[in-house]
């Protein structure tokens, strides 16, 4: 069926409107994304299509539409199953819906090459960009408070020395510079699509009503439901960073990082979500990085001012002297703190293999235990 927009001159078919919501990183995005999916009946049900093609239907893990943006910038991640874009434009125009939201944070991280690659992708489409902006500290903070609750043995003071001063000094924008920095994320796409089809939003004016404030920027005409987001991959406690720090430690030359965030990472966040609420977060950072910081960020919202109103809230930058490094627990604590991690990790693992009697993923179960078994007894001999 062709769709036609709501309330247009219907002489003929209208474009349909693609909403690309391109993050950036810790803006909310898996939240929205976890929405929105869990939405997807009911914003169908009033004209906005969120595609299954880029994020399948079954992997709970997966709730944008990430394998389009992965297959453009040849990540590893990508998997054929989770749909390409060619499947992406037989789902848009088989559907009845006038308008399409799809959702990816690493959309961000495309070059300009990448950028127009999208664009051909999504020619004959009306595309509106979508872009959230967060205080530059705001998103460092995020940034450790999530990396430290994976494989972490440095201090935050060294985390912000090795990923943040040195990247500036040197002036070599790696990673994680880029990912505070909000002009080398934008820029592409405002000059491929141009600035007129771009929405930029600020974080803090959207809650609580995040999807409410897309819809009317695009805009969307359409009633939408009401969509509440709840709080996921926020960052980590102190009490929280600093456990895992010593028990990284503790396991270091015995566990690999990929191993760890498989593992324990997921159980220990586990084991604190129940009162992770009341307990004491990262607020400052060193002072050495609000400099570095501060300087590019002026930059970065000088570069902004032009395309969107920031509030004033935006010219104070962190107070020095506010910094509290997370508090890590001594080597012998970490010890025996990795070694009850890992006997609890064992026996969740017997009760997953209690109810699998045989067959492949038992057998994968199995390895992972005895891989568990034998890193809990090389610990016990140090």
């Amino acid at each position: 069926m062709t769709c036609w927009n709501i309330g247009a001159n219907k002489k003929g078919p209208l474009l349909k409107t693609v909403v690309l919501h391109i993050g950036p990183h810790k803006t909310g995005t898996t939240s929205l994304q976890a929405a929105l999916r869990a939405a997807r009946d009911e914003l169908s049900s009033v004209g906005v299509l969120y595609p299954t093609t880029g994020a399948g239907r079954t992997d709970a893990r997966i709730h944008g539409q990430h394998n389009l943006a992965w297959s453009t910038l040849g990540d590893h991640r990508q998997r054929p199953e989770l749909g390409s874009w060619s499947n992406l434009r037989t789902e848009i125009d088989k559907s009845d819906c006038s308008h399409v939201l799809i959702s990816s944070e690493a959309f961000s991280r495309l070059d300009r090459e990448g950028v127009e690659s999208v664009r051909k992708e999504l020619r004959g489409y009306d595309v509106r960009v979508v872009y959230v902006v967060r205080r530059h500290e705001e998103i460092v903070l995020s940034v450790f408070g999530m990396t430290a609750a994976r494989w972490n043995t440095l201090s935050a003071a060294d985390f912000f020395e090795k990923y943040i001063n040195e990247e500036m000094t040197t002036g070599q924008i790696g990673t994680t510079v880029r990912t505070f920095l909000h002009r080398p994320k934008l820029e592409p796409w405002i000059e491929t699509f141009g600035k007129d089809a771009a929405r930029i939003l600020v974080y803090d004016t959207m809650l609580p009503d995040y999807v409410g404030s897309i819809a009317a920027a695009v805009p969307i005409p359409q009633q939408l439901p009401e969509i509440r987001l709840e709080k996921l991959n926020t960052a980590k406690s102190l009490p929280h960073i600093g456990i895992v720090t010593s028990v990284c430690r503790a396991l270091e030359g015995l566990m690999s990082a990929e191993e760890f965030d498989v593992e324990l990472a997921p159980h220990i966040s586990n084991r604190f979500s129940p009162f992770a609420e009341s307990l004491p977060r990262l607020r400052g950072l060193p002072d050495e990085s609000i400099s570095q910081i501060s300087a590019r960020a002026a930059a970065d919202v000088e570069w902004l001012a032009q395309y969107v109103e920031l509030p004033s809230a935006w010219k104070a930058r962190f107070r020095k002297g506010t910094f509290i490094e997370p508090e890590v627990p001594g080597e012998r604590l970490g010890q025996l703190l990795a070694a009850d991690f890992l006997t609890q990790r064992i026996a969740i693992l017997d009760e997953v293999l209690a109810k699998k009697p045989s067959g492949p993923t038992r057998d994968k179960v199995m390895r992972r235990k005895t891989r568990l078994q034998q890193i809990s007894a090389e610990l016990m001999v140090q």
